[in-house]
């Protein structure tokens, strides 16, 4: 087992102080999916944060693509999905 990694979508006010992203994806800039797996993979870590965003907007769609296929290679991995409410209470 490699830790945990979050995927996080959202408004970045919303993260606690304490915590802040470690993979800013910059899918908001109009990120490709290879693009953004890549700043993954290059980023990760134990107990990372991965900034994802969600609101509406023609640019995200590399998000949508993305997705999938980093969660399958980050579980394939060892790494474990929990929310940002656990995080916090750790």
């Amino acid at each position: 087992m490699n830790g945990e990694i979050i995927l996080y979508w959202g408004s970045t006010h919303r993260l606690h102080r304490k915590h802040s992203w470690s993979v800013d994806t910059l899918d908001w800039s109009g990120k490709s999916a290879e693009e953004i797996l890549t700043i993954v993979n290059r980023d990760k870590s134990p107990g990372g944060i991965v900034l994802q965003h969600n609101f509406q907007n023609t640019k995200l769609q590399g998000t949508v693509d993305a997705l999938p296929q980093m969660i399958d290679q980050l579980r394939a991995e060892g790494y474990e999905f929990v929310t940002i409410d656990s995080l916090l209470a750790k």
